[in-house]
């Protein structure tokens, strides 16, 4: 047992010194923990933000540089394209919409698989000069078109503002 005031404070002070160390490290550990988890959900949401964006903007783009000329023909309400650009578009956006169909509303799928056989179908009729699939119909084409072309800029829209609401959320 201590005897003076010295001898019973030393210890004691001895021991807070290395549960302040111990709980300093623990601190530190844990702060480095979450840092550690909260870098590594940036870097998931930015890749898959990416991902997302190597999606949509290709397509966008395609739609959009189909309405373009269609403006620029002065037919503002449709689509241009000739059947060389249509068939180059086709490939991109296949293989756009096969490695990235996932990140696709089911809306963009369903008229998507709509629109592509319509899309060959009026390739080959500007090709051949005749319609080669009797069920083809130009009018068809063009509102699958403009509602594909809408769904597309609707899914995008959305995925910008979560995205965007994600960013401006405090770690």
């Amino acid at each position: 047992m201590p005897e003076t005031i010295g001898e019973w404070i030393a210890p004691l002070l001895s021991a807070s010194f290395i549960g302040g160390a111990i709980g300093s490290l623990v601190t530190i550990f844990v702060r480095w923990k979450l840092e550690e988890g909260r870098i590594k959900r940036e870097e998931r949401r930015s890749f898959l933000k990416e991902r997302i964006d190597s999606f949509y903007s290709p397509l966008l783009f395609h739609f959009d540089h189909m309405k373009s000329w269609a403006t620029f023909q002065g037919v503002p309400e449709g689509y241009a394209f000739d059947p060389i650009t249509l068939t180059g578009k086709l490939r991109d956006m296949e293989s756009i919409m096969r490695s990235g169909i996932r990140f696709a509303s089911k809306d963009v799928r369903n008229l998507w698989h709509e629109w592509q056989p319509m899309a060959v179908a009026a390739v080959e009729e500007r090709r051949e000069g005749r319609r080669t699939y009797p069920q083809y119909d130009p009018q068809k084409f063009l509102k699958c078109s403009v509602a594909l072309h809408s769904a597309l800029n609707n899914d995008y829209s959305k995925l910008e503002k979560y995205f965007e609401e994600l960013g401006q959320k405090p770690p």
